[in-house]
Protein backbone atom coordinates (compact mmCIF):
# COMPACT_ATOMS: atom_id res chain seq x y z
CA UNK A 1 0.00 0.00 0.00
CA UNK A 2 1.09 3.58 -0.47
CA UNK A 3 0.76 6.80 1.45
CA UNK A 4 -1.80 7.97 -1.09
CA UNK A 5 -4.23 5.36 0.26
CA UNK A 6 -3.78 6.73 3.76
CA UNK A 7 -1.70 3.79 5.03
CA UNK A 8 1.82 4.06 6.30
CA UNK A 9 4.13 1.86 4.16
CA UNK A 10 6.57 1.33 7.08
CA UNK A 11 4.83 0.00 10.19
CA UNK A 12 6.56 0.56 13.52
CA UNK A 13 9.33 2.87 14.48
CA UNK A 14 12.80 2.89 13.03
CA UNK A 15 14.20 1.08 16.09
CA UNK A 16 11.64 -1.72 15.72
CA UNK A 17 12.62 -2.20 12.07
CA UNK A 18 16.30 -2.36 13.02
CA UNK A 19 15.57 -4.91 15.77
CA UNK A 20 13.49 -6.99 13.36
CA UNK A 21 16.33 -6.94 10.82
CA UNK A 22 18.81 -8.01 13.50
CA UNK A 23 16.51 -10.87 14.54
CA UNK A 24 16.24 -12.07 10.93
CA UNK A 25 20.00 -11.98 10.47
CA UNK A 26 20.52 -13.77 13.79
CA UNK A 27 18.15 -16.57 12.76
CA UNK A 28 19.90 -16.91 9.41
CA UNK A 29 23.28 -17.06 11.13
CA UNK A 30 22.03 -19.73 13.56
CA UNK A 31 20.74 -21.84 10.66
CA UNK A 32 24.07 -21.52 8.84
CA UNK A 33 26.03 -22.47 11.97
CA UNK A 34 23.80 -25.46 12.62
CA UNK A 35 24.24 -26.66 9.05
CA UNK A 36 28.07 -26.72 9.26
CA UNK A 37 29.44 -30.22 8.89
CA UNK A 38 32.79 -31.77 9.68
CA UNK A 39 33.65 -31.72 5.97
CA UNK A 40 32.97 -27.97 5.83
CA UNK A 41 35.43 -27.40 8.67
CA UNK A 42 38.02 -29.65 7.01
CA UNK A 43 37.73 -27.85 3.69
CA UNK A 44 37.98 -24.46 5.42
CA UNK A 45 41.14 -25.53 7.24
CA UNK A 46 42.66 -26.93 4.04
CA UNK A 47 41.91 -23.72 2.11
CA UNK A 48 43.44 -21.57 4.84
CA UNK A 49 46.24 -23.88 5.97
CA UNK A 50 49.03 -21.51 4.95
CA UNK A 51 47.54 -18.61 6.90
CA UNK A 52 46.92 -20.79 9.94
CA UNK A 53 50.47 -22.20 9.86
CA UNK A 54 51.84 -18.67 9.55
CA UNK A 55 49.89 -17.46 12.59
CA UNK A 56 50.94 -20.53 14.60
CA UNK A 57 54.59 -20.01 13.58
CA UNK A 58 54.50 -16.36 14.65
CA UNK A 59 52.99 -17.30 18.02
CA UNK A 60 55.59 -20.06 18.52
CA UNK A 61 58.37 -17.65 17.54
CA UNK A 62 57.24 -15.09 20.10
CA UNK A 63 56.98 -17.76 22.81
CA UNK A 64 60.41 -19.18 21.95
CA UNK A 65 61.94 -15.71 21.83
CA UNK A 66 60.70 -14.78 25.28
CA UNK A 67 61.47 -18.17 26.83
CA UNK A 68 65.03 -18.42 25.43
CA UNK A 69 65.95 -14.83 26.32
CA UNK A 70 67.00 -15.78 29.85
CA UNK A 71 69.12 -18.69 28.58
CA UNK A 72 72.67 -17.48 27.90
CA UNK A 73 73.50 -18.97 24.52
CA UNK A 74 76.95 -19.01 23.00
CA UNK A 75 77.68 -17.28 19.70
CA UNK A 76 77.58 -20.59 17.84
CA UNK A 77 74.22 -21.57 19.36
CA UNK A 78 72.77 -18.22 18.34
CA UNK A 79 74.06 -18.72 14.79
CA UNK A 80 72.50 -22.20 14.62
CA UNK A 81 69.23 -20.96 16.06
CA UNK A 82 69.00 -17.95 13.73
CA UNK A 83 69.92 -19.91 10.59
CA UNK A 84 66.35 -20.74 9.42
CA UNK A 85 65.27 -17.11 9.79
CA UNK A 86 68.34 -15.88 7.93
CA UNK A 87 67.67 -18.38 5.15
CA UNK A 88 64.05 -17.23 4.90
CA UNK A 89 65.09 -13.58 4.68
CA UNK A 90 67.60 -14.34 1.92
CA UNK A 91 64.97 -16.25 -0.07
CA UNK A 92 62.49 -13.39 0.30
CA UNK A 93 65.11 -10.87 -0.80
CA UNK A 94 65.85 -13.01 -3.87
CA UNK A 95 62.16 -13.22 -4.68
CA UNK A 96 60.76 -9.75 -4.04
CA UNK A 97 62.73 -7.48 -6.35
CA UNK A 98 62.43 -9.67 -9.49
CA UNK A 99 58.74 -10.17 -8.78
CA UNK A 100 58.09 -6.43 -8.53
CA UNK A 101 60.14 -5.58 -11.62
CA UNK A 102 58.54 -8.32 -13.72
CA UNK A 103 55.03 -7.30 -12.67
CA UNK A 104 55.79 -3.67 -13.55
CA UNK A 105 57.18 -4.65 -16.95
CA UNK A 106 54.23 -6.94 -17.65
CA UNK A 107 51.72 -4.28 -16.67
CA UNK A 108 53.38 -1.60 -18.79
CA UNK A 109 53.72 -3.95 -21.76
CA UNK A 110 49.97 -4.57 -21.71
CA UNK A 111 49.25 -0.85 -22.22
CA UNK A 112 49.29 1.08 -25.48
CA UNK A 113 52.22 3.38 -26.29
CA UNK A 114 50.54 6.65 -25.23
CA UNK A 115 49.37 5.38 -21.88
CA UNK A 116 52.55 3.42 -21.13
CA UNK A 117 54.69 6.55 -20.87
CA UNK A 118 52.47 8.17 -18.27
CA UNK A 119 51.74 4.86 -16.57
CA UNK A 120 55.42 3.92 -16.49
CA UNK A 121 56.35 7.18 -14.81
CA UNK A 122 53.50 6.78 -12.33
CA UNK A 123 54.52 3.20 -11.57
CA UNK A 124 58.14 4.12 -10.99
CA UNK A 125 57.19 7.11 -8.82
CA UNK A 126 54.73 4.97 -6.85
CA UNK A 127 57.29 2.18 -6.38
CA UNK A 128 60.01 4.58 -5.28
CA UNK A 129 57.73 6.50 -2.92
CA UNK A 130 56.38 3.34 -1.24
CA UNK A 131 59.94 2.01 -0.94
CA UNK A 132 61.10 5.24 0.71
CA UNK A 133 58.11 5.16 3.08
CA UNK A 134 58.84 1.52 3.98
CA UNK A 135 62.50 2.32 4.65
CA UNK A 136 61.56 5.29 6.84
CA UNK A 137 59.06 3.22 8.82
CA UNK A 138 61.68 0.49 9.24
CA UNK A 139 64.30 2.97 10.47
CA UNK A 140 61.85 4.56 12.92
CA UNK A 141 60.82 1.18 14.32
CA UNK A 142 64.46 0.10 14.69
CA UNK A 143 65.31 3.33 16.52
CA UNK A 144 62.31 2.90 18.83
CA UNK A 145 62.51 -0.80 19.77
CA UNK A 146 66.22 -1.60 19.26
CA UNK A 147 65.76 -5.20 18.02
CA UNK A 148 68.48 -7.59 19.14
CA UNK A 149 69.79 -5.28 21.84
CA UNK A 150 71.52 -7.23 24.55
CA UNK A 151 71.63 -10.48 22.63
CA UNK A 152 75.17 -10.21 21.29
CA UNK A 153 76.74 -7.94 23.92
CA UNK A 154 78.24 -10.91 25.74
CA UNK A 155 79.41 -12.59 22.55
CA UNK A 156 82.40 -10.59 21.41
CA UNK A 157 84.56 -12.62 19.07
CA UNK A 158 87.38 -10.12 18.71
CA UNK A 159 90.79 -11.62 19.40
CA UNK A 160 89.45 -15.16 19.52
CA UNK A 161 90.16 -17.80 16.92
CA UNK A 162 87.04 -19.83 16.50
CA UNK A 163 87.43 -23.41 15.35
CA UNK A 164 85.25 -23.96 12.28
CA UNK A 165 83.18 -27.11 12.48
CA UNK A 166 81.68 -29.15 9.69
CA UNK A 167 78.23 -27.87 10.67
CA UNK A 168 79.41 -24.26 10.22
CA UNK A 169 80.83 -25.05 6.80
CA UNK A 170 77.62 -26.81 5.75
CA UNK A 171 75.44 -23.93 6.94
CA UNK A 172 77.68 -21.45 5.10
CA UNK A 173 77.36 -23.56 1.96
CA UNK A 174 73.58 -23.36 2.20
CA UNK A 175 73.59 -19.71 3.28
CA UNK A 176 75.92 -18.47 0.54
CA UNK A 177 75.32 -21.18 -2.08
CA UNK A 178 73.44 -18.88 -4.41
CA UNK A 179 76.16 -16.24 -4.24
CA UNK A 180 78.89 -18.80 -4.97
CA UNK A 181 76.97 -20.31 -7.89
CA UNK A 182 76.25 -16.86 -9.29
CA UNK A 183 79.94 -15.93 -9.05
CA UNK A 184 81.15 -19.16 -10.65
CA UNK A 185 78.73 -19.26 -13.57
CA UNK A 186 78.70 -15.56 -14.39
Amino acid sequence: MTKGNGEDPKPGSRMERIQQGVRKRTLLAKKKVQSITKDDVKSYLMRNAFVLFTVVAVILGVILGFSLRSYKMSYREVKYFSFPGELLMRMLQMLVLPLIVSSLVTGIAALDSKASGKMGVRAVVYYMSTTIIAVLIGIIIVVIIHPGKGTKENMHREGKIVQVTAADAFLDLIRYGYDIAHFLYQ
